[in-house]
């Protein structure tokens, strides 16, 4: 099943070099994605060192809302909120129901019709705000089981929503997609779960030729449910966030000049999810990016907690058709049990939080790079499966999977 969040988006890129180690840089405005003019909870934008002064993020934008003004702010680390000098800034954006520039649309994975915008800015220079430019507008699509499609689409979903023991399979020509992978290369995708004997699974999953992103929400949250926390749809919402930042049009916007960006694309999307997400929850993130280098594809990874991937491939001895580890993620964990995670917490439970309390961010990610052979396996997964299945059963069922499968085409 797809997530169900169609709007309008932003994608921002904000200069300003006035901040200090430790300060945020938010956008505050009049739209409640924008915080209400409340510094705290307006949207946080993030940057790194080889990208500063240049800070990026993404809103969503409900339909009474593509109206408003706004501001940057620095908020410093003693709390004390800098506001950008001049007038507000402002915008005006076409909505879903509005007929603006006629643009192609695709199946793009998200539920709904949706509009991104991109808009740029540099701090206290109002009159040289960027006006907004519309990315692309687009409809819907997601995986049928058992009816493979030859063009490139998308996914996105919640196994929450879906069926106990559902398989979503397709068959992906990137060759629509020139900045990922070449028409010489192809995708074979697919999504399965195994539901829980009881309550909701929280993990949430997308699936393009762009890259993969799952999460896993962490279920012991539920008893602040009280509270407005909920992290199925926190997962949820955190995959649509990365999956929109892998698509190749977000990333020509966000990332020039960067070195390896097959890594540096999977880091901007878990990143992207951890600064838009408006839901209350906590939850692990992986991101895997497809790139092509010199007629080469090859992953880049971005792994925050006990979620992962791995990379599978075929023997080179003579008729050994089984397959070995190339590349394999490594959880992180604060303490037993405990692992890294992005988290985001109502304002009454936050009090309750200790203020030293110090949360895990994209920049606390893992990275990994991996050549890619034909013939290679990749799995992305949750804890779900790694706590569950050992190395040596999972090459075991991958062997039988492959034998089984040779043995029908043959058959065949």
């Amino acid at each position: 099943a797809p997530c169900a969040h169609p709007g309008t988006w932003v994608i921002w890129q904000v200069t300003c070099s006035a901040t200090m180690p430790g300060d945020e840089l938010m956008l505050v405005g009049s739209a409640q994605s924008l915080g209400s003019w409340t510094p705290e909870q307006g949207c946080r934008l993030t940057t790194r060192p080889d990208q500063f002064p240049v800070w990026h993020g993404i809103t969503r934008l409900e339909e009474a809302e593509l109206k408003a003004s706004w501001k940057i702010v620095i908020r410093r680390a003693g709390g004390d909120a800098c506001w950008e000098p001049g007038n507000d800034r402002s915008f005006h954006l076409l909505g879903l129901s509005q007929h603006g520039q006629q643009r192609s649309e695709r199946s793009c994975g998200f539920s709904g019709p949706q509009r991104t915008y991109f808009i740029g800015a540099q701090f206290g220079q109002v009159q040289e705000t960027t006006p907004p430019l519309e990315i692309e507008r687009c409809s819907c699509g997601v995986y049928d089981a058992g009816t493979p499609s030859t063009t490139a689409t998308s996914t996105a979903g919640s196994w929450a929503e879906s069926p106990s023991n559902s398989l979503a399979v397709s068959q992906s020509d990137a060759s629509e997609r020139g900045q990922t992978f070449s028409e010489k290369h192809w995708l074979w995708i697919g999504a399965n779960k195994i539901g829980k004997p009881t309550g909701d699974c929280e993990d949430a999953y997308f699936v393009s030729d762009t890259g993969i992103v799952v999460s896993d929400g962490v279920g012991s949250m539920i008893q602040y449910a009280s509270y407005g926390v909920d992290c199925a749809a926190f997962a949820s919402e955190l995959v649509e966030l990365a999956g929109r930042a892998l698509q190749p049009e977000m990333w020509e916007q966000m990332s020039e000049g960067v070195d390896n960006p097959a890594v540096q694309r999977a880091v901007a999307a878990v990143r992207a999810a951890d600064c838009g997400v408006r839901a209350f929850g906590a939850a692990t993130i992986t991101a895997v990016s497809f790139w092509e280098e010199d007629g080469k594809p090859s992953i880049g990874a971005a792994n925050l907690g006990d979620s992962g991937f791995i990379v599978l491939r075929h023997r080179t001895e003579p008729g050994n058709r089984t397959m070995e580890i190339v590349t394999r993620s490594k959880e992180q964990q604060h303490r037993w049990n405990c692992p890294y995670q992005l988290l985001r917490l109502p304002r009454a439970l936050k009090a309750r939080t200790p203020k030293s309390m110090r949360y895990d961010t994209a920049d606390d990610c893992d990275t990994y790079h991996c050549a890619l052979q034909p013939g290679d396996l990749l799995l992305v997964f949750t804890d779900g499966f790694s706590d569950n299945l050992s190395e040596e059963k999972m090459l075991e069922v991958i062997s039988q999977a492959q034998a089984a499968a040779t043995q029908s085409c043959t058959t065949q």
